[in-house]
C-alpha cells in the first residue's frame, strides 16, 4: 500500500497546473479549512473596499446625492450637476431638455442652510469677544465648584443657526421666474427657502442691503445689481455666487459681464487685502456657474464660444447634445 497525503496531492496539482493559478486541496470537513475560507473571503472583501475607496474622493457629499431634488432628475442633469458643482463652468444643454430644472435644482441646494450654511462673523466675533474678556480675569474659587466645573464641561452646548449662503440669479426673464418658483415649490421647498426677487418694486437700497445681509438666493435683475455693487450696497466679499442664465448672450459688453468682472475683482480684492493684513484669508473667489440651451449662438460668429467664457470668467464649458451617452439614454 502506498499512503499519499493531502500534501503530496496538492504538491503535485501544483506542479501540473502551474504555480499562478495557486490551487489548493483541502480537507473541507477541517476546522482549519473554514477559517482559511472565511479568511479569505475576508481578504476579498478588504480588497474590493480598497478598489472603490478612491473612487468615492471626487464625488460630491451624500447630502448632496440623496436629500436634494436633483437625484430625483434624470441621469443628464444630475450627472451635468454634479460636473458643474464640482468646478465652474458653463452647462450648454439640447433644446428642450430642461436647463431651467437644473438652475431650480443648484437654487434649491445652495438655499437651504443646512448643506450650506455658514455662521454668522458677527454672531461669532461678538462670543470670542466676550470669551477673551472672561479668560482674561481669573474667576474666584469656591467650595464645590469641582462639581461644577465638571457639569459645564459636560453640559450640551447651544448651536448657532447657520446663515444661507448669498447667491444671485441674473438674466431670467419673467416666465422663467414664475416657472422657476412654481417648480421650487412643487418640490416642497419651505417657503422660507424660496428665492427672493428683487425688482424696481423692491424698495429702496437701505432695505435690499437689509436682505443682502441675512443672506439667500435672490433672483434680481442686472440693472439693480450693477448698480448695488457700486455704491455698496451688496458687499462683494459677502457674495458667494454667481447663477446666469441665457449664457448665449453674455458679451465683453454686456452689463452681466460687467457685474461679473466687479464681482470677481473686488472679491479678489479685499481677500488678498485680509490676507496681507494678516487675517487668515480662505481664497475664496466666489462661483460662478452659467447655463443655456441655445447651442447654435455660441458658434454664430469668430471665436464666439471663448469669447462667452471669458466674458463669464468660466475655465470650462460641459455638452450635452442629445446625442450625448447620458441623454440618449434617457430618452430611449
Amino acid at each position: 500500500r502506498v499512503w499519499v497525503s493531502i500534501a503530496s496531492i496538492n504538491q503535485s496539482v501544483k506542479m501540473k497546473t502551474g504555480e499562478q493559478n495557486d490551487i489548493e486541496i483541502i480537507d473541507v470537513d477541517t476546522p482549519a479549512a473554514a477559517t482559511k475560507k472565511r479568511k479569505s473571503k475576508k481578504r476579498k472583501l478588504d480588497a474590493n473596499d480598497n478598489d472603490a475607496k478612491p473612487a468615492s474622493q471626487n464625488s460630491p457629499p451624500s447630502s448632496l446625492l440623496n436629500n436634494h431634488p436633483h437625484s430625483q432628475l434624470p441621469s443628464f442633469l444630475s450627472e451635468a450637476f454634479s460636473e458643474l458643482y464640482a468646478q465652474d463652468g458653463l452647462v450648454v444643454l439640447g433644446r428642450g431638455l430642461g436647463w431651467l430644472s437644473l438652475l431650480a435644482a443648484f437654487v434649491r441646494y445652495y438655499g437651504d442652510p443646512e448643506c450650506n450654511g455658514v455662521e454668522d462673523d458677527d454672531e461669532d466675533d461678538s462670543v470670542a469677544e466676550a470669551t477673551h474678556a472672561s479668560a482674561s480675569l481669573p474667576p474666584p474659587k469656591y467650595p464645590g465648584d469641582d462639581d461644577m466645573e465638571c457639569k459645564v464641561q459636560h453640559a450640551p452646548t447651544k448651536k448657532q443657526p447657520k446663515k444661507p449662503p448669498l447667491i444671485f440669479v441674473l438674466n431670467l426673464r419673467d416666465n422663467e421666474r414664475q416657472v422657476l418658483f412654481s417648480t421650487l415649490s412643487s418640490w416642497g421647498c419651505p417657503p422660507d427657502q424660496l428665492p427672493t426677487l428683487i425688482t424696481n418694486e423692491a424698495g429702496q437700497s437701505e432695505e435690499r442691503a437689509v436682505k443682502y445681509a441675512r443672506g439667500g438666493v435672490f433672483v434680481i435683475t442686472s440693472r439693480i445689481l450693477i448698480v448695488d455693487l457700486l455704491n455698496g450696497t451688496a458687499n462683494a466679499k459677502a457674495i458667494d455666487g454667481m447663477l446666469v442664465a441665457h449664457a448665449e448672450n453674455v458679451d465683453e459688453t454686456s452689463t452681466e459681464a460687467f457685474i461679473l468682472r466687479i464681482f470677481r475683482s473686488q472679491k479678489y480684492f479685499m481677500e488678498n487685502s485680509s490676507s496681507s493684513a494678516g487675517c487668515g484669508s480662505q481664497n475664496n473667489h466666489g462661483f460662478i456657474k452659467a447655463f443655456t440651451d441655445n447651442a447654435t449662438s455660441l458658434v454664430a460668429g469668430f471665436a464666439k464660444t471663448e469669447k462667452i467664457l471669458k466674458a463669464l470668467q468660466v475655465p470650462k464649458i460641459y455638452l450635452f447634445p442629445r446625442f450625448h451617452s447620458a441623454v440618449a439614454e434617457e430618452l430611449e
